[in-house]
């Protein structure tokens, strides 16, 4: 089969959203992840139920395309890996963009972008 549509990944809303588009990036079918706190538990599943709601499969994916912040630190992680790994396993470019605008500048995996230090808290005593 073709490789004909583009998954899309937005960490930047409230709650999470995987995307299908076309090739002109206009929004074939979306959801949502209820709860961000729990994106590395339900990120893939959300891909998956998308993709089989529409009756696509992961070789008909031609391109993945995913905002890289400003969002939280572990979910820009979680986000990136995920689409870096389906990127890479399946031999298509990633690209990034902010708020659906999207570059043309695909490539072969995507670094994140920290907008500030990571917030790291100090080790708590045992008890």
């Amino acid at each position: 089969m073709v490789k004909r549509v583009i998954l899309s990944i937005d960490i930047l809303q409230e709650k999470p959203e995987v995307a299908i588009l076309d090739s002109c990036f206009r929004s074939i079918d979306k959801c949502s992840i209820d709860d961000p706190f729990q994106l590395s538990e339900k990120l893939l599943v959300a891909i998956d139920a998308l993709l089989k709601s529409n009756e696509y499969s992961l070789s008909d994916l031609k391109a993945i395309c995913i905002t890289r912040g400003p969002a939280s630190y572990t979910g820009l992680r979680i986000a990136l890996t995920c689409a870096n790994f389906m990127a890479y396993s399946l031999n298509i470019p990633i690209v990034s963009g902010k708020n659906e605008n999207f570059s043309d500048k695909f490539e072969k995996f995507l670094l994140p972008e920290y907008f500030h230090d990571p917030v790291i808290t100090q080790k708590k005593p045992r008890l």
